[in-house]
């Protein structure tokens, strides 16, 4: 463990270095992104921003995530910390705690962390407080820096004060795809270097930390090497490569822009075919990665391919004897997402992770040679499981899926028209781990 401290900071950070802006991937890779990567396999490094951001309402939101997102809101988020007293030896008590995970790959160093601070409650004007930024790897602390006696701090977020946290040096520490980076905040009554207290209030009812807003972007700077491979991504701006069959499901249309959409879309009843479908850069390899963002509003005895990856342009039901398909599968009859395989005519399912209509779901499919696990996350960052999340189903010998060349979203050829689905699939990526 590294720490360091110095006493209060407030300036504004100028930047002298160009930093990537980040798409809100779940890794930290200096690649220029397009619609499509084509499969690449040099090792990458980043400087990039991580902003601090928060789901839920403005005051206390209860899921937080860090991303490389500027964020866009007006209006800023807040978290409170606990009471806190120099009595009883001073503890530090948490404000919140962010969270990432950065993919595989290795982090080598950190800048200043910026947040912006304000009082819970106006009596405690002329409070002194210590302010305290850990990171962890999973439980691991990597490093930890801390500002000492802030002054200054008022009750009028229009005045919250913006301060600065200093890590130091610490030595490289190893991710792999599914280890979390977190970043901890915590405050206590204000000190000098000796732990003494360093004037003002004995006690606080608590210190606020003002993010996630166009003028309040609480943010640190990383510096992470990654051995992550995008194969594939798509954020659905635009339709090429796509190809549409049937009107139903569509990419990018003026209606729906930005995103591959069911539009009440019906399953065919045997006859009618609605799905869209585009060629990858490359056959997928046995071990990988998908991510996508998924929402619905509306469904009827619902059975769709929400995201299907098969080894040809068929529907993902008829990929012929020698053809296979990977599916995350809406349904049958009620809104749940599971795995689905076909493996010539052979057809293997899941269990599966419920899910409600008009919610944000950030889905993540990982394939092993011996097995598939579906993920379905409340957060962008992918750090908090939604119930019932994950589910598994094995990939029995001699299947190994290594034939799969095209992504599709799609309805049930084979299903009734009276199942319906109203929803979005967004930001797609896949990747070697």
């Amino acid at each position: 463990m590294i720490l360091k401290t110095r006493q209060d900071i407030s300036h504004t950070k100028m930047e002298t270095t160009i930093k990537k802006k980040l798409l809100p991937l779940s890794f930290i890779a200096l690649v220029t992104i397009s619609l499509t990567i084509p499969y690449q396999t040099a090792i990458s490094a980043s400087d990039a921003d991580l902003f601090l951001h928060g789901i839920g309402p403005n005051a206390n939101p209860p899921i937080l995530f860090l991303d490389g997102n500027s964020p866009t809101s007006t209006t800023a988020k807040f978290r409170d910390s606990a009471s806190v007293n120099f009595a009883g030896g001073n503890p530090w008590k948490e404000i919140g705690n962010w969270t990432n995970t950065p993919g595989s790959g290795t982090l080598t160093s950190l800048s200043d962390f910026q947040v912006w601070l304000g009082l819970k409650n106006s009596d405690d004007i002329g409070t002194k407080f210590d302010l305290r930024a850990d990171i962890y790897k999973n439980n691991q602390l990597v490093v930890s820096g801390q500002t000492l006696c802030i002054t200054g701090i008022t009750r009028n977020p229009d005045q919250a004060k913006d301060t600065m946290v200093f890590f130091g040096t610490f030595a490289p520490v190893s991710f792999g795809s599914t280890d979390l980076l977190s970043l901890k905040v915590l405050t206590r009554i204000g000190t000098n270097p000796d732990n003494t207290q360093c004037g003002g209030h004995f006690s606080a009812v608590g210190l606020r930390a003002y993010f996630d807003s166009v003028n309040r972007p609480a943010k640190f700077d990383m510096t992470f090497v990654s051995t992550s491979v995008v194969i594939f991504q798509d954020d659905y701006s635009s339709s090429a490569g796509w190809t549409q069959i049937g009107s139903s499901v569509t990419v990018n249309s003026p209606s729906h822009p930005g995103v591959a959409y069911f539009d009440n879309a019906a399953d065919g009843g045997g006859v009618d075919d609605n799905r869209i479908f585009k060629q990858l850069p490359s056959t997928l390899p046995s071990i990988w990665t998908g991510d996508f963002d998924y929402k619905f509003t509306t469904s009827s005895i619902p059975a769709a391919y929400a995201w299907a990856l098969t080894a040809n342009n068929a529907n993902p039901e008829q990929q012929g004897s020698t053809g296979s398909a990977i599916l995350v599968y809406h349904g049958p009859e009620v809104d749940q997402l599971h795995i689905r395989t076909w493996e010539g005519l052979t057809v293997a399912d899941s269990t599966a992770v419920p899910i409600s209509a008009n919610t944000d779901y950030y889905v993540r499919l990982e394939k092993t040679p011996t097995q598939l696990i579906l993920m379905a996350f409340s957060d962008p960052a992918r750090t908090i499981q939604i119930p019932g999340s994950p589910v598994t189903l094995a990939i029995a010998a001699p299947t190994d899926f290594n034939n799969l060349n095209l992504i599709q979203h799609s309805t049930s050829l084979s299903s009734g028209s009276a199942r319906t689905l109203t929803g979005q699939v967004d930001n797609t990526k896949i990747f070697t781990p």
